[in-house]
């Protein structure tokens, strides 16, 4: 680098002054007209320092390193450094860190062109593309859901009932929130030795069984979200006559192969 080059670039971050301007098209010693380049950062972060870094089209290159301030309180941030330069095209280069091009961990670099007229101020903006590291925000909505209510568990043709006759279960519930409710039935207790028998769709199950006494059933309403259950028995009467073998069994709905 020559002397004067050094003495230029020593002037301070806000001024720099073109040298070696014979390239730029002007006779030997005689003074290049000069121009003014603003370079300024949108969407900067203040926790970092910006180097700018502006490069001619003949190899000059001059760098400011510069801070992000705020013009008020409700102002935006704002980074912005201004270059006195020749004539011509340049290459404008900012990255956030600590200078000689070290990026921030959080901000890639921004880049763009300009050009620099004689007696005039050119304005460039770079924007400044910066993760975020702040927190985020969750929103939580409780939406409170209501089990579906029961309306009716019928039975036909009564919850007591001969053996060997069929017994039309019925169930019926509503949703609060209206929901679709589907319905499940299962027997949960027999009587030993019994050999019960039960169907069940939709909302409909069809039980009978061979041997009195009682057999608990519990019924389930759901919504997707939620069950009701129900619990209920039905009581199997029987007499002599329908157990001729007194086996305990009544005949007339025996399996095939239970003894006769």
């Amino acid at each position: 680098m020559n002397e004067r080059r050094k003495r230029l670039m020593g002037l301070g971050p806000l001024l720099a002054l073109g040298i070696g301007l014979g390239g730029c098209g002007q006779p030997p010693g005689e003074a290049a007209p000069l121009g003014t380049l603003t370079v300024a950062l949108s969407n900067a972060d203040a926790a970092y320092l910006y180097e700018v870094a502006v490069t001619g089209e003949d190899g000059f290159s001059v760098e400011h390193d510069i801070g992000v301030v705020q013009t008020g309180p409700t102002e935006q941030l704002v980074a912005q450094t201004f270059f006195t330069l020749a004539p011509g095209y340049y290459q404008v280069r900012a990255d956030a860190g600590h200078g000689h091009g070290r990026p921030g961990p959080l901000c890639g670099s921004a880049q763009g062109e300009a050009r620099v007229i004689a007696g005039q101020t050119a304005i460039l903006t770079l924007i400044s593309s910066c993760k975020s590291d702040a927190a985020g925000g969750l929103d939580v909505t409780i939406d409170p859901n209501g089990a579906p209510d029961w309306v009716t568990v019928g039975l036909a043709p009564s919850v007591l009932t001969p053996v060997c006759q069929n017994v039309t279960i019925t169930l019926s519930a509503n949703d609060p929130e209206g929901d679709p409710v589907t319905y499940s039935l299962d027997l949960t207790s027999s009587v030993h030795g019994a050999h019960p028998a039960l169907s069940f769709s939709g909302n409909v199950g069809t039980f009978t069984a061979d041997k009195n006494g009682p057999y608990g059933f519990t019924a389930q309403a759901c919504d997707p979200y939620a069950c009701s259950p129900f619990t209920f028995a039905i009581t199997v009467t029987m007499t002599p006559a329908d157990d001729a073998d007194d086996d305990g069994l009544a005949d007339a709905c025996q399996p095939s192969d239970n003894p006769s």
